[in-house]
């Protein structure tokens, strides 16, 4: 791996690597040339650090060897490993077993040999292998040899080596010859055919197993050393047959063995599967002595007590985890004082035994090293190595802890005693104790990789240890142990079912306590964290609505009130141009209002005939006004915002409503008219309110006098009354004049009959001038409405109109009689006897009101924002301090919902406001005065719900109404139907026809249509966070949402409590690593609090930990982020929708982009984390993104990545402070700022849209392409390989077919029922992001694929497709 795959497995990459047995360091071991090779020549600041693990530091120590011999070597070693040695030499660390030798007499005699093999044939490797049988017939004798003799005959008939079937048949002629042969010298043994060594061993192993054989607890097991895998083998063999076979029925044996060696069925060639199987086949159930088997299970039988003595190889030396043995027996001496260190390491338990066998007989060879030898090297490597200066404290049990005094210990205790514990609402026992427990563990809000496998679901659950439990990470150090007091702990045998128990009652007591559990003894709903929340912790809102009553007009019939006068200015060079041809100079409308009104700013309307228009209000003026006079100038506002606004086809009419008007927010006002020289014009008013309510035989009258000395007068024909014109004078034409549009007609009179249906009375009616009336705008203008907020003007452009004749007639082509004083609008003529003035007939007064409703609009608007600055002064004067500085442009945006239709709504600030909400209330909860303690034994889901509960749309929606803002709320857009002017109501009229309960109900739905919904309440509310603080900043939201009742009573001696606690901290000490991680990551290195920076880099599998996992701090770092990359897209794209905004958000904070950052700057290798997982997840995103080079949504990254990334951000903002947080986030941001930036800032802004969307992730360009026609799932990839084998998957960078022997995930876009698409990865996620990308590629490309696809989708139904034959089938996917 390091060789050829170095730029996965590079030393730089790695933090640490452990080295097991690391005593083989030296010359040409793999473990030396690893460091040689690979360690040293790694630059010193990159390389990882070396853990070498050992029980015998030195290997072939000889009792002769040097104090300087013992000093070069224990160098050598730390030199190669880059380490210092240090290591545990207490008595109470290390329990010595007890050591004895075991003496046997095993005479060796010439003539007791086996027959010779070498000339019967045979190959020299065959020769070899039958010269292991003289090693064992020397040792055990001929009764051993015979019975494994007979095996091999038996085990290797199950192969035949298929090129050398006349040497198998003489090796097996052999064996057999050879187990006749030990059966004959068994019966002329008088041992039978037995060793002295086998005997002795016989009778040692029989008296360590009969000791505890009576006891309940017999579980004394013990490990049997041998040199040779023959001689483990055949002793096994012997054994077994020995004390397994011909037992009576329910008869116990006392010797149950089992074996370990390598590669058991290499010891004779014909043992090996390669060869073909014989004549005697293997039968499934058979036991065969040569076969492999597996460790574990070996190792399983032995913890089980199936097997108690197992016979091992020096593979079980070291390598294999044997369970702590009772008794250790080395059969073939010690060879070094290594293996004599690693043999009687096995012996681990109280009261062991470690024997060594010695052959005393005087003709043999003497052992490579005794015991009393082995003994004194051992010593002597000892007592040198605790001379050195790096011994390790007596530290190696669970770490020590605290006694729990919370204010539960006195209920746990009792719970004990009792066996039960009883709360308000239920009890819970000790033998349900533990389900609960589990129940609430299984409560606990994960994500989908928690609870991914049984595995990862574990790293959640409680653990029990002995006499302590641990309960999940995320809790608090001192309340996650619970453990069973010292003088409460059984003294006799342990049941640990019971104990388990025990701790279970005991937490439960302790979840109760901490509000974690409710009282009926179960995990906790939301329902009950709102409950806490809204009735225990949450203030009282504020009641500041105020009923407010303005002062009203003169009452009494001689009482004189002044009123503040307004002059409404129209500035266009056409609008003066059309008004002097109207003869408009002799009056000018005005507002009129009881207050003062506050400066209204001049905004800039386009109108179609006019072009700009700058709409204004004149300099106030003061004048007196009687009761009589203000009833005219109320008669004359109602008549004349009657014929502008109403909408001709509803039944409503409109009147004049002064009590609505005085007890609305805004100072009553009405439109009135003014003379020339500025005083108001009754006696016009006077007219106009009775022309207003003539008949229309009266009106009709009137139009009949018209003269070439009339003003112009509005008019309209009788035959189309919704058509108005402007006549503008008389003509020397009568109606029997030619008709100039059309051929097939002959006079004007004849048109009349033909197209109007109306005949007239005199064909010779004489002819008038008409220009075709104004166009009349009913909304305002979108874009760039406020000009004098520093907007630009726009045009706004519509349909041209068609002309009362059927063929259009060119404005700028003159017929005979037509006449065009007034530019840009169509003229034509009319037949005297057609025509009708209108109610409002003075033309010029008309032109007036033309863009009236959106002076009125504008001014109520302007007068509303300055309302509510007065109310926040006088009743919210944290806030109103703040929001009489802003500009009163910053205030309207804020009050502006979406409905009212305007390009400028409180959306921006609102979704910048959201952000700036859901870090108050994330600090607001850590610091509250009644719920801070709750909050810190909360999981992290479980603290979103509460946020989100804080911050809710009913929740904020109080605090508006509470506070009087809701009555502020700009809700109506400019519309007829929609919008009415202040002192104006609607009402139904039974003079229009009968009022039906239908039509009573469907008034109030349009009433109700427009109150400010709870969203809307809660959109302002964020908004006006949003504002304060942009202008004012962070404390200063606060402090307005503390006013506002939406934050938490703060904990006044938090503040004063961690400064103390910072000062006296015994800080844990930091790794300068991560201390350069927190400086080169975030920007901070210096913590106030180091072990927040050890806390955000806990994974919750670390439940050991003095600190609680990073779920908290995450939480807190998500709210950080969340507001620091708001404000960054706030700032930089001032242009854009919000829409926009969130897609470039999203891109900056989701877990991809994350990962990524956390990736390169190596923040994974920094967790401290037990999960065995995540290292191969990492590998895996790391290869996705160098090997690959995936983008962000082409990778699955480990959800802990971006998860700690967050919680770094947390621990700045918890130790720093807000600016520290803000400022740590966007250095953490910074090079995917500066590639967002360049890319959308630095191009065209009206391409901003488009080059969001290709930001967006593919899922959701899926969706708004075709979101109801589309669909996009996963499944594993041997599924749809079986439902859709035909079907090809894009695999890698090519198509293929499914494979249903692939583990891999298939990502499809469905159309009804049918895959569109499909493409294989190794994970659902990816599968799911490159199938919606690949689909998006094609479907641009290919705008006809997506049209065969929404036609598909629109002839098959949902609910019953199906595909009813094969020519149905091919059509569909041809298309």
């Amino acid at each position: 791996l390091l060789r050829h795959y170095s730029d996965f497995f590079s030393m730089s990459k790695i933090n640490l690597v452990v080295l097991d047995e690391c005593h083989y360091a030296t010359g040409s071991h793999g473990y030396a040339r690893i460091m040689e090779m690979f360690y040293y020549r790694t630059p010193v600041n990159k390389r990882p650090r070396v853990l070498g693990l050992t029980a015998s530091p030195l290997v072939n120590v000889r009792p002769s060897i040097t104090q300087e011999k013992l000093e070069e070597m224990i160098c050598q070693l730390e030199k190669t490993l880059d380490a210092k040695l240090a290591g545990y030499f207490q008595t109470s660390v290390t329990k010595s077993a007890e050591e004895k030798v075991v003496h046997y007499k095993n005479k060796s005699d010439p003539n007791d040999v086996l027959p010779p093999h070498e000339k019967i044939g045979l190959h020299y490797s065959r020769i070899k292998e039958l010269n292991q049988l003289a090693s064992l017939y020397s040792d055990f004798g001929p009764k051993v040899t015979g019975e494994y003799c007979e095996c091999l005959v038996r085990e290797i008939s199950r192969y035949r080596y298929e090129k050398e079937t006349r040497q198998y048949e003489r090796i097996q002629e052999h064996l057999t010859f050879l187990v006749q042969f030990c059966k004959h010298q068994c019966l002329n043994s008088p041992s039978g055919g037995v060793s002295d060594k086998l005997q002795v061993l016989e009778q040692l192993l029989i008296k360590l197993l009969s000791q505890k054989k009576d006891q309940e607890n017999d579980d004394t097991v013990g490990v049997v050393f041998v040199e040779r895998r023959i001689t483990a083998l055949a002793l096994h063999e012997y054994l077994r047959n020995k004390y397994k076979k011909n037992l009576a029925p329910g008869e116990q044996t006392i010797i149950k063995c089992d074996m370990i060696v390598r590669h058991s069925t290499q010891v004779f060639k014909y043992l090996h599967p390669s060869h073909k199987i014989g004549i005697e086949s293997y039968k499934p159930g058979d036991e065969w002595l040569h076969q492999m088997k597996k460790v574990r299970d070996v190792l399983e039988g032995l913890r089980s007590k199936q097997t108690n003595v197992l016979i091992a190889t020096s593979v079980v030396e070291e390598g294999v985890d044997v369970d702590a043995c009772s008794f250790v027996i080395v059969l073939d001496h010690i060879k070094t004082s290594k293996g004599y260190v690693q043999m009687k390491g096995r012996a681990r338990r109280e009261n062991a035994k470690f024997y060594v066998f010695e052959n005393n007989h005087p003709e043999s060879n003497p052992p490579p090293i005794s015991l009393s030898q082995a003994q004194e090297v051992e010593q002597r490597v000892r007592s040198f190595i605790e001379t050195r200066v790096n011994n390790l404290s007596e530290v190696i049990e669970t770490a020590k802890v605290n006694p729990y005094t919370g204010p539960s210990s006195s209920l746990e205790i009792k719970a004990l005693h009792e066996g039960e514990y009883r709360a308000p609402k239920g009890c819970v026992e000790e033998c349900s104790a533990k389900s609960l427990l589990n129940r609430y563990s299984l409560s606990i809000p994960l994500d989908n990789t928690s609870r991914s496998s049984r595995h990862a679901m574990l790293l959640h659950m409680p653990i029990y240890e002995g006499y302590r439990l641990i309960m999940p990470a995320h809790l608090p150090a001192d309340v996650r142990v619970v453990v069973i007091p010292e003088e409460l702990r059984p003294s006799g045998p342990v049941n640990k079912k019971q104990i388990y128990n025990k701790l279970a009652l005991m937490a439960c007591v302790r979840l109760h306590s901490l509000n974690l559990l409710n009282d009926r003894l179960l995990p906790l709903r939301r329902r009950d964290m709102h409950e806490r929340l809204l009735t225990v912790a949450l203030q009282q809102l504020p009641q500041t609505r105020e009923r407010r009553g303005f002062e009203g007009p003169p009452k009494e019939p001689k009482q004189i009130k002044s009123v503040h006068v307004y002059a409404f200015h129209q500035a266009s060079e056409i609008y003066e141009k059309h008004n002097k041809v109207l003869q408009g100079g002799r009056g000018l409308l005005c507002f009129v209002a009881i207050s003062p009104l506050v400066d209204i700013p001049d905004f800039i309307y386009h109108h179609h005939e006019f072009e700009e228009v700058v709409l204004s209000l004149g300099q106030k003026r003061m004048m007196k006004v009687s009761k009589e006079e203000w009833d005219i100038m109320s008669e004359f506002y109602t008549k004349i915002i009657t014929y502008r606004w109403k909408r001709r086809t509803r039944r409503h009419r409109f009147r004049y409503a002064q009590e609505k008007q005085l007890n609305g927010v805004i100072p009553p006002f009405l439109v009135s008219l003014l003379k020339d020289d500025g005083e108001f014009d009754y006696e016009r008013m006077k007219t106009i309110n009775m022309e207003y309510d003539r008949t229309e035989e009266e009106r009709m009258e009137a139009m009949k006098k018209f003269s070439s000395c009339s003003k112009p007068r509005m008019c309209v024909p009788v035959y189309d009354k919704l058509a108005p014109y402007v006549c503008v004078g008389t003509t020397s034409m009568n109606s029997s004049a030619p008709f100039p549009y059309q051929k097939d007609i002959g006079s004007y009179a004849d048109y009349l009959s033909k197209k109007r249906g109306h005949e007239l009375k005199d064909k010779n009616s004489p002819m008038l001038a008409m220009q075709r009336m104004w166009q009349l705008p009913r909304r305002m203008q979108k874009e760039n409405f406020v000009g004098a907020f520093g907007q630009l003007p726009g045009l706004r452009k519509r349909k041209a109109e068609e002309l009362e004749q059927d063929e259009a007639a060119d404005p700028e082509i003159l017929q005979e009689g037509e006449i065009n004083p007034l530019t840009n609008l169509a003229t034509g003529l009319l037949p005297q006897e057609v025509c009708m003035e209108t109610q409002l007939s003075d033309a010029s007064l008309f032109l007036q009101t033309i863009l009236l409703p959106q002076m009125i609009y504008h001014v109520e608007r302007i007068l509303i924002s300055a309302t509510f600055v007065q109310h926040c002064k006088s009743k919210l004067p944290v806030l109103g301090s703040y929001i009489e500085k802003l500009k009163l442009s910053d205030v309207l945006e804020c009050l502006t919902a979406k409905s009212c239709s305007m390009t400028i709504t409180y959306d921006r600030f609102e979704y910048l406001g959201d952000a700036v909400l859901k870090l108050l209330h994330t600090d607001a909860l850590l610091a509250s005065r009644d719920l801070q303690k709750w909050v810190a034994y909360l999981h992290e889901g479980d603290l979103t719900t509460l946020r989100s509960a804080m911050g809710s749309n009913d929740r904020l929606k109080d605090a508006a109404l509470s506070t009087g803002l809701e009555q502020f709320i700009l809700t109506k857009p400019l519309g007829r139907g929609q919008w009415v002017p202040p002192g104006i109501e609607a009402y139904l009229d039974e003079r229009d026809g009968p009022i039906t309960e239908e039509l009573l109900k469907k008034d109030a739905n349009n009433m109700q249509m427009f109150i400010p919904s709870h969203k809307v309440c809660a959109d302002v509310i964020e908004a006006i966070l949003g504002i304060v603080y942009l202008d004012f900043g962070y404390e200063a939201s606060v402090k307005v949402a503390e006013e506002l009742g939406i934050s938490l009573p703060k904990n006044t001696e938090n503040d004063e409590h961690n400064d103390k606690d910072k000062a006296n901290k015994d800080h844990t000490a930091i790794h300068r690593e991560l201390k350069n991680l927190a400086t080169e990551f975030l920007d901070y290195g210096k913590f106030d609090n180091e072990s927040l920076l050890l806390e955000s880099l806990t994974h919750p599998s670390c439940i050991h930990e003095e600190v609680p996992c990073y779920q908290r701090l995450e939480w807190i770092g998500d709210a950080v982020l969340c507001l620091a990359a708001r404000e960054w897209v706030f700032h930089n794209f001032p242009e854009i929708h919000v829409s926009e905004l969130v897609v470039i958000e999203t891109s900056l904070v989701c877990n991809e982009t994350l990962a990524y950052l956390g990736y390169l700057s190596g923040v994974h290798r920094h967790i401290n984390h037990r999960d065995p997982s995540l290292p191969r997840r990492f590998e895996e995103y790391e290869r996705n993104l160098e090997e690959f080079g995936r983008g962000l949504w082409g990778t699955d990254p480990p959800k802990v990545i971006p998860d700690v990334v967050e919680a770094l951000l947390g621990a700045s903002h918890s130790d720093g402070g807000f600016e520290v947080g803000q400022r740590c986030a966007l250095f953490i941001l910074r090079s995917v700022l500066s590639v967002v930036k360049k890319q959308l800032c630095d191009n065209d802004p009206k391409l901003l849209k488009s080059q969001t969307r290709e930001m967006m992730h593919p899922k959701q360009v899926i969706h708004e392409m075709a979101g109801r026609h589309l669909q996009v799932r996963t499944c594993r990839e041997d599924v749809f390989a079986i439902q859709n084998k035909n079907c090809p998957v894009w695999r890698g960078n090519s198509w293929g077919f499914p494979n249903q022997q692939s583990s891999s995930s298939i990502g499809q876009v469905i159309c009804s029922g049918m895959s569109v698409l499909a493409v294989a990865e190794s994970t659902s996620v990816v599968a799911k992001n490159r199938a919606c990308s690949l689909a998006v590629a094609f479907f641009t490309n290919n705008p006809v694929l997506l049209e065969n696809v929404l036609h598909i989708s629109s002839r098959v139904k949902k609910d019953d497709y199906q595909v009813k034959d094969s020519e149905e089938d091919e059509y569909y996917y041809e298309l």
